[in-house]
């Protein structure tokens, strides 16, 4: 288990490590790896010095980016902490006091055309 004084870095490799231990799949390790390297680099403290002040100053410098590119960093970033807090590694979640990327809705995707003759339709009943 990673040690709560170590650096941020350092405890993202042990929570990367624990998800493919989990056999999570190897893309979302990838990106996990990505993104939480990316705050990293932000933050070269201890997991125990991230505070919801430091985690608003992280993603201020992603306003830039696409809403959903913002939202798969805090997705990144609140499932580090969660599996932190659930290994005892820091007392509270700060994640839980930051407010998170709303996307809108996606429109419905069309059935593609191999997939709609493949649909049946009862006849009227009259």
């Amino acid at each position: 288990m990673a040690d709560p004084s170590a650096p941020v870095g350092v405890v993202v490799e042990a929570f990367l490590a624990d998800l493919a231990r989990q056999y999570r799949p190897a893309s979302t390790v990838r990106a996990y790896r990505s993104d939480l390297s990316d705050f990293a680099r932000f933050h070269a403290g201890s997991l125990a010095e991230v505070t919801a002040s430091v985690l608003r100053s992280y993603l201020a410098t992603l306003t830039g980016r696409a809403p959903a590119t913002r939202a798969r960093r805090e997705a990144a970033l609140a499932s580090l902490l969660a599996w932190a807090y659930r290994a005892e590694l820091i007392d509270a979640d700060p994640m839980s006091r930051i407010d998170r990327t709303r996307l809108p809705p996606s429109a419905p995707r069309p059935v593609p055309t191999a997939g709609s003759a493949k649909i049946r339709t009862k006849p009227a009943v009259s």
